[in-house]
C-alpha cells in the first residue's frame, strides 16, 4: 500500500509498541512520519480492514499451530467472519473445521484457561473418539470401551467423578441425537445412519428377487 521497509521502520521509531493502537484508533497520526501521505493511510486502513479476520486468527493461534492461507480460508468458511471470537468463546469449535483435529483445539483451549472438565471439551472428544474409531475402520464401539477411550484422551484420570462427568456427556448426546446406541453398541449419528441406510438398501435389493446378473466374471475382466 505505499509502505516499504524503510518507512515501516520510521513508522515503528515514531509509534513503537503502540503502533496497532494508532493503526486501529487514530491511523491519521501516521502521516507524522515523513514519507506517509494520507493517500497512503486510506489505502492501509482499508488493506486492514479487509485483513482483520486473518490477522485476528493468526494472533489467536500464536504458539498452538502455523496459520497457512488454507487453515484460514477454511476457518472462516465454516465459522465465519468473526471465527476468533467463536473461538476465544469456544475454542473447540475448532473441530467443526476440515483439517483440524480435537488435540489441536485442546491446545488452544489450554492456552485459552478452559476448564479439563469443560462441558465443550467433553463434547468435542466424543467426536474425536468416534473418528479415531473409524480410521481403525470401525463404524461402532462397545459402550464400555468407549467410555475408557474417552477418559483416557481427555486424561480426567479413573475416579468416580470423571467417570460420572463421562458418563452424562455421553448421555446428553445420546439425548441430542448426535450418539445413536444400538447392541450396546455406540456410534456417531453419521455412521449410525450410514450403516443404516445399507442395510435397508440390501433388504431392499433381496425383496426384489431380481434375475441373476449373466456374464457378469467376463464384464469384470473386460472393465
Amino acid at each position: 500500500v505505499g509502505i516499504g521497509q524503510n518507512k515501516a521502520k520510521r513508522v515503528y521509531e515514531r509509534f513503537g509498541e503502540s503502533v496497532w493502537d494508532v493503526l486501529n484508533d487514530n491511523p491519521d497520526q501516521l502521516c507524522e512520519v515523513s514519507g506517509i501521505t494520507p493517500k497512503i493511510v486510506k489505502r492501509l486502513t482499508a488493506k486492514l480492514e479487509e485483513t482483520k479476520a486473518d490477522r485476528e486468527l493468526i494472533h489467536l493461534f500464536a504458539g498452538v499451530c502455523t496459520m497457512t492461507a488454507t487453515n484460514l480460508s477454511s476457518i472462516k468458511k465454516t465459522l465465519g467472519k468473526e471465527a476468533a471470537k467463536t473461538l476465544q468463546q469456544n475454542p473447540y469449535a475448532l473441530c467443526l473445521v476440515h483439517g483440524f483435529s480435537f488435540r489441536t483445539a485442546d491446545v488452544l483451549g489450554k492456552r485459552l484457561g478452559f476448564s479439563e472438565w469443560a462441558e465443550e471439551r467433553i463434547s468435542a472428544c466424543i467426536g474425536f473418539v468416534f473418528d479415531e474409531a473409524a480410521s481403525r475402520g470401525h463404524t461402532c464401539v462397545p459402550k464400555d470401551e468407549f467410555k475408557g477411550m474417552l477418559l483416557r484422551e481427555l486424561g480426567l484420570g479413573s475416579g468416580s467423578a470423571a467417570d460420572q462427568r463421562v458418563r452424562d456427556a455421553i448421555n446428553n448426546a445420546v439425548k441430542d441425537k448426535e450418539v445413536a446406541v444400538a447392541a450396546d453398541m455406540l456410534y456417531s449419528r453419521l455412521r449410525y445412519d450410514q450403516e443404516v441406510a445399507v442395510c435397508n438398501n440390501i433388504a431392499e435389493m433381496l425383496c426384489q428377487g431380481a434375475d441373476p446378473i449373466e456374464g457378469i466374471d467376463a464384464s469384470i475382466s473386460t472393465f
